[in-house]
């Protein structure tokens, strides 16, 4: 057995799992946007029906692909959790920004309407 197909694998697989979060945090963003936190259910529901249909494409890819199903996999699966943490955080830092700007926009305003 060699180790390059599944080294190859896992780079695809991190490739594959990272693009599928950042897909997971445009869902978050827009269920978000839309619906506030009344919408997180389904937006959830829908984030893991993406990882699911990762995985499922992996393995049924694994008799065609010549890449190593073990490390496609596994690198799936890293890339999956580490881009939906990374990506979930960026976002969050995102609106924790932005509710700051309101905030301070929203004082000043107030600021001013005080003093005149």
């Amino acid at each position: 057995m060699s180790l390059v197909p599944e080294l190859i694998g896992g780079v695809v697989g991190v490739a594959v799992g990272l693009a599928a979060g950042y897909g997971n945090m445009l869902i978050t963003k827009r269920a978000v946007q839309k619906q506030g936190t009344a919408g997180l259910i389904g937006m959830n529901t829908v984030r893991m029906l993406v990882n699911f249909a990762v995985v499922l494409v992996i393995f049924l890819l694994r008799k065609v692909s010549p890449l190593g199903f073990y490390g496609t996999l596994l690198g799936a699966a890293v890339g999956l959790s580490v881009g939906n943490i990374f990506f979930i955080v960026r976002l969050s830092r995102q609106w924790s920004e932005q509710t700051m700007a309101e905030a301070d926009a929203a004082q000043e305003i107030g600021g001013e309407s005080d003093e005149g």
